[in-house]
């Protein structure tokens, strides 16, 4: 189950890939991380396997995001894995506030032509329900959301069972959901793959 919070409506604006509808500030509850199936309509199959195999699989090599959440390099401190380090602190203290992450490098991404996404985020255990808050950047309706929830979903399960959790759920807030308007007009008219 997928609940969605937002209150304004999309705004219609051009970009460098295209014109798009944009809904910023949309979060997504997903309640049910172990439901990872793909929607029926959902048209790339093939972005999910990538996405999963770059966050948990033989492609973590190559994944920007995978290294920043185990490779993570500050600008004078050695490397950190934060994933082992949140787990640690999540099994010493179940109610802390400070099991947060980041991936956002400025030197790197600002003005990047693909920067991170998500930038952030934050465990907590909550009535032994491991909450997992996520701050996507940017993300394509049509494209990338559905690979991001279902790696993020299996990748939140995995690490549910390692801090001794019952279950999970995912707060992922978007600053720029969006939807492109050809894929929109292809997608609705029926024109599209």
């Amino acid at each position: 189950m997928v609940d969605l919070f937002r209150e304004e409506t999309p705004v219609r604006i051009s970009t460098r890939n295209g014109i798009s509808f944009d809904l910023p500030g949309l979060t997504i509850h997903v309640n049910d991380t172990t439901n990872v199936a793909l929607p029926s309509s959902y048209q790339y199959p093939e972005m999910v396997d990538d996405y999963v195999n770059r966050l948990l699989g033989s492609g973590q090599g190559d994944s920007m995001l995978y290294h920043r959440l185990y490779h993570w390099r500050g600008a004078s401190h050695p490397e950190v894995d934060q994933m082992s380090k949140i787990k640690e602190l999540l099994r010493i203290d179940r109610n802390t506030r400070s099991a947060v992450f980041a991936t956002w490098q400025p030197d790197e991404d600002l003005g990047s032509q693909y920067p991170i996404s998500p930038v952030d985020g934050c465990f907590r255990i909550i009535s032994n329900i491991l909450h997992v808050f996520l701050t996507a950047r940017s993300t394509d309706v049509m494209v990338g959301l559905v690979p991001e929830l279902i790696a993020w979903a299996r990748f939140t399960n995995d690490f549910t069972h390692d801090v001794g959790a019952e279950r999970s759920v995912i707060h992922y807030h978007c600053w720029s959901l969006h939807l492109y308007e050809i894929d929109f007009v292809s997608h609705f008219s029926g024109t599209g793959s």
